[in-house]
């Protein structure tokens, strides 16, 4: 991969110049009032571009200074989620952790949560379009330099399935993500540090956000003249002696609008799941800044302001050592369980299949009906079909010619293989349900490595040879055809067929 170096921090080649600008200056370490106690270990922990993994002795490190920041130079989700979990799984369990960073355009999923009844899977493959003005979103946030971006119609989302619970996020240049960690013991309370950030907010009263506090939900909210609005959600995860707390904070994200379709799905009121729900709540900016300059210079202050905060909790008026860390972390040769949690992330075995079981009921469209069930994101039983004259058949996509008996929900490529089907029915199931494709963005792992090899239900069905199905008051014969008539090869566009 390569990389160049700027202000002593290492950036993939890709990375937008203002993102570069923006980390570089929105994480330096502040400094303690005065010096009451020797550190505890004069072991240097500055940023540098060694080639080992700033990572590699986070163990004995954290052991011997508490506590860390860390800041990231990547934008990259599945690389910034491996680091965090890395950092909650081999830290000392005594050290305290603030960790940093920004991703790009991105929909974020509970650990528990399903994905189908989340958010719109068609507009995350279609991503966020063009602007008025012919720009892409990305130019836009860049100020118009996008000499090192490539350009494209729109601008690709990554969709990704958490290790913590709590509900569904989007991530944008505009969103600034804190993560905290700490012991689990009985100091910790959920509140605490929404609490930390709500303070570091209060510390910058000349930018106007008005009031802000922490709810019930330990969100963090800013009261607008419409009434409260979250700014900020939080989600946790909790281990043996360790706590995590990482939350969102929308201090000038241009997306609130395209933010609200991606996180809307069309099947919430045809599905029945036993997973965990977001909860709805109005979303706005601490502060929309329309110039691209000033909106990074906003999210510079607030990220220095809760660095701050961090430290006047946990510093002991220590100076503060940092480190950054972004995607050389996760390759495979330099630490070897971030590139595994990488991988996991990014395949959609883990997007999909954790998924807990639901049930889906089309409801009745011109006559017809689909229901099935769905346990870890495969068919578990049949496909059900049946008429307003109770007439019914099963289709069951398990029994392949391969053998399998597993078939992935995110697989289906052609819903019409149920023929009969009346057009708005068959609409509804591929608006719900349509065969997902990951984002090609740069700095990933190869094509292979993103998703199985997507199955087809027209190729599953055929394979049974000649169906007879009572459906349309007759008997409808599905006549087995050639694959070159019958298979749907997934397209460079994602969409409704």
């Amino acid at each position: 991969m390569h990389a160049f170096t700027s202000k002593s921090c290492i950036f993939p080649r890709h990375t937008p110049a203002s993102v570069v600008s923006f980390l570089c200056t929105a994480f330096v370490s502040c400094k303690a009032s005065r010096h009451s106690s020797e550190p505890r270990s004069t072991r240097s922990y500055a940023s540098s571009s060694s080639s080992a993994s700033a990572l590699q002795n986070i163990k004995s490190i954290s052991a011997e200074r508490s506590p860390l920041t860390f800041l990231s130079t990547s934008n990259n989700p599945y690389h910034n989620l491996s680091i965090e979990h890395y950092l909650l799984s081999n830290s000392d369990p005594s050290s305290r952790i603030l960790f940093l960073y920004i991703n790009r355009p991105s929909v974020i999923i509970g650990r528990n949560q399903n994905p189908w009844l989340e958010c719109n899977l068609i507009k995350i493959q279609k991503g966020i379009g063009l602007t008025e003005n012919g720009e892409t979103w990305i130019t836009r946030e860049t100020g118009g330099d996008a000499s090192s971006i490539p350009q494209r119609s729109s601008t690709p989302i990554d969709l990704v399935r958490r290790r913590s619970g709590g509900g569904t996020v989007f991530h944008d240049f505009g969103n600034l993500n804190y993560s905290v960690i700490v012991p689990n013991d009985k100091e910790f309370i959920r509140a605490k540090h929404a609490n930390m950030v709500v303070r570091a907010l209060n510390a910058l009263p000349q930018y106007g956000f008005g009031e802000v506090k922490v709810n019930e939900r330990n969100d963090i909210v800013v009261r607008k003249e419409d009434g409260w609005k979250k700014v900020s959600g939080s989600a946790f995860k909790l281990t043996r002696g360790r706590a995590l707390h990482h939350g969102t904070l929308l201090f000038s994200s241009p997306n609130l609008k395209e933010m609200g379709e991606l996180l809307t799905s069309p099947g919430r009121d045809f599905i029945q799941a036993k997973g965990v729900e977001s909860v709805r709540s109005p979303v706005a900016n601490l502060r929309f800044e329309q110039d691209s300059k000033k909106r990074k210079e906003l999210g510079t202050v607030v990220a220095k302001s809760i660095t701050t905060e961090f430290w006047k909790m946990y510093g002991d008026n220590e100076q503060p050592q940092q480190r950054e860390l972004g995607d050389p972390e996760c390759d495979a040769e330099r630490n070897s369980n971030i590139a595994g949690g990488v991988r996991e992330l990014m395949t959609n075995a883990w997007r999909f299949e954790q998924t807990p079981r639901f049930e889906f009921d089309s409801g009745e469209m011109d006559g017809y009906r689909v229901k099935f069930e769905v346990k870890n994101g495969t068919f578990d039983g049949p496909i059900r079909v049946t008429t307003s004259d109770n007439e019914s058949n099963e289709i069951d996509p398990t029994a392949d010619s391969m053998g399998s008996n597993s078939f992935p929900l995110d697989g289906v490529q052609g819903w019409n293989a149920i023929g009969g089907l009346p057009k708005s029915l068959l609409s509804r199931l591929e608006g719900i349900f349509p065969s997902f494709k990951p984002a090609k963005v740069s700095n990933e792992l190869p094509e292979e490595v993103l998703s199985r090899e997507t199955n087809d239900l027209t190729t599953l069905v055929e394979s049974k040879g000649e169906i007879k199905r009572a459906l349309d008051r007759k008997t409808v014969e599905v006549e087995r055809q050639g694959d070159n008539v019958l298979r749907q090869e997934p397209t460079e566009k994602p969409g409704v067929s």
